[in-house]
């Protein structure tokens, strides 16, 4: 008797399907023990369901229909730990879409079950590379989206590469010219605009520690990188500059509380931030950041966000600075599937520091198109901002009236959501930036192309 066979034999004699040997051909033999299996499984057998798995897997270690039913049947028998072992094993062997997708889809409910929630959204997005339609990643969405809300922890991270015509924020021109001073003086070549590649890191990590049906408490915390390459122009510009003479760091620690009042009114939340800073590897400032924020629904699809925040900076070297941030936004779901959004900010910093005072006001417009061009996603943004440091000084020099910067800014976001991989697709921004200055030293110009990575959800 086959091996086989003998697992089908096995599996009649506990069923009292037969008393009498039996004699099967070999595929005919593992087919039927497959359907003994499942069909105790579904009469609430796993102990047969699992003596039968073991069988088939003593004749194939690779079979993941029967690390499938072993998973299954410890499942019922109340075993997590064995049960996810089985179900990666499942999702290991599968030789088909629609097997990986089941076995995803068994590990993420055993996860849910033991209380991990985070390891339920690891296997939910290996779902979503083999979900076999579009019905079923509306799904995944829907339960990622409960996952999220049941693990207390949240981790996102971004990353970009951008090839730049100005890491640095350097001058356009190599003359530093004050309007209505009599005095020009040069630049040095690492104050001039360095082209290169930009690369960026932001890592965010939270922890919510309470929690009712209105409100949530968490801690969080941030890493921001920015690092540069200079191009070989750039370098030849400035010979004495190295990449690390720009590199910037910023670690934040916060505290956060949000509060529901209720549909109609809509969310109230409050943050205290303590963050460092670097730059060029050298310690710039230390800062404490105060803010609240509301967000009110004005109809469906459509809320305002209003926020004040009070932030006390100490630099390495110089006075601290005092600085007030309000900010007010309008964002709308359109009809035909597409965003609009408005907004405006204002900025107010004193300090004993007269070149840190100052006043700037920011407008911007944002429009996500409803329908994709060609095969990306696409979101544009529009806006300005205008700064006044009325006490600026260069050297010996007053500026008259004051330094005033005018600055344009805009991007285009391109989204591939078909190039997808575990719900991760990716993303290219192109943006530039022009600013024009009576100090000619802020006068600036960038234009920069992105490639990131963001998630569909």
């Amino acid at each position: 008797m086959t091996r086989s066979t003998k697992v089908l034999a096995a599996a009649a004699l506990a069923l009292g399907l037969t008393q009498a040997p039996v004699k099967a051909d070999v595929s005919m033999g593992i087919a039927e023990a497959r359907q003994i299996a499942a069909a105790s499984l579904a009469q609430g057998q796993p102990q047969l369901a699992a003596q039968i798995a073991t069988g088939l897997l003593q004749r194939d270690p690779s079979d993941a229909y029967a690390h499938f039913v072993l998973a299954r049947a410890f499942q019922q028998m109340r075993q997590p730990k064995l049960a996810r072992r089985q179900a990666a094993l499942a999702y290991r062997y599968a030789d088909t879409g629609l097997g990986r997708y089941q076995a995803s889809q068994l590990a993420a409910t055993l996860a849910v079950e033991s209380a991990q929630p985070g390891m339920a959204q690891i296997w939910l997005r290996r779902s979503w590379n083999h979900a076999p339609d579009d019905r079923a990643r509306e799904v995944l969405k829907r339960d990622y989206r409960v996952l999220r809300a049941l693990n207390p922890w949240n981790v996102q991270l971004r990353l970009s590469m951008a090839p730049s015509d100005n890491v640095n924020n350097g001058a356009e021109d190599p003359y530093a010219v004050i309007a209505g001073v009599p005095w020009v003086g040069v630049l040095s070549g690492d104050a001039m605009a360095l082209s290169g590649l930009k690369m960026t890191g932001d890592l965010s990590l939270g922890y919510r520690f309470t929690q009712t049906d209105r409100s949530q408490t968490r801690v969080k915390g941030r890493l921001y990188l920015s690092r540069v390459a200079l191009s070989a122009d750039a370098r030849a510009q400035a010979p004495a500059a190295e990449n690390s003479d720009f590199a910037y760091t910023k670690a934040e620690l916060g505290l956060e509380h949000r509060r529901s009042l209720g549909k109609e009114a809509g969310l109230l939340s409050a943050e205290l931030t303590l963050s460092r800073q670097w730059y060029g590897g050298q310690p710039l400032q230390n800062s404490l950041r105060i803010e609240g924020a509301r967000v009110v629904p004005l109809a469906p699809g459509k809320q305002v966000q209003l926020s004040l925040a009070a932030e006390r900076s100490q630099p390495e070297r110089g006075a601290p600075v005092t600085e007030m941030d309000l900010r007010a936004s309008v964002s709308a779901k359109l009809s035909g599937g597409g965003t609009f959004s408005y907004g405006a900010s204002l900025q107010m910093a004193d300090s004993l520091y007269v070149n840190a005072r100052r006043q700037r006001a920011t407008g911007f417009v944002a429009w996500g198109l409803p329908r994709p061009i060609g095969p990306a996603k696409v979101s544009l943004s529009l806006g300005g901002t205008v700064a006044d440091y009325p006490d600026y000084r260069v050297g010996p020099f007053v500026v008259p009236g004051g330094r005033q910067d005018h600055m344009l800014f805009g991007s285009a976001d391109f989204v591939f959501e078909n190039l997808d991989y575990a719900g991760f697709v990716p993303s290219l921004k192109v943006q530039a930036q022009k600013t024009r200055s009576n100090v000619s030293r802020f006068e600036t110009n960038e234009f920069s192309v992105s490639l990131g990575i963001v998630s569909r959800f």
